[in-house]
């Protein structure tokens, strides 16, 4: 088990390491020209953009309410099988 430990913290630094190198390699690839940070060219403005944060607000709602329904779900059968 002290193994799997040692493992773990040597491993999971280097993945981070690893990511930050292949993060660079692909920005040196494509150039700083090639790269925009915008999300996309329709703006919402006013009353059109209620849609959007509803539909958004609906999402992450539905998706947290599922999750934890699950687990709580999960918890009590896991409790309900041992004697």
């Amino acid at each position: 088990m002290e193994s799997i430990r040692k493992f773990i913290d040597w491993a999971g630094p280097a993945v981070y390491v690893v990511m930050g190198l292949l993060c660079g390699w692909l920005v040196w690839k494509a150039g700083w020209s090639h790269i925009d940070l915008t999300l996309g060219g329709v703006k919402f403005t006013g009353w059109d953009a209620l849609p959007v944060m509803l539909s958004a607000i609906a999402l992450v709602v539905s998706y947290f309410s599922g999750r934890c329904s699950t687990s709580v779900t999960s918890r009590a059968t896991a409790r309900a099988s041992t004697p």
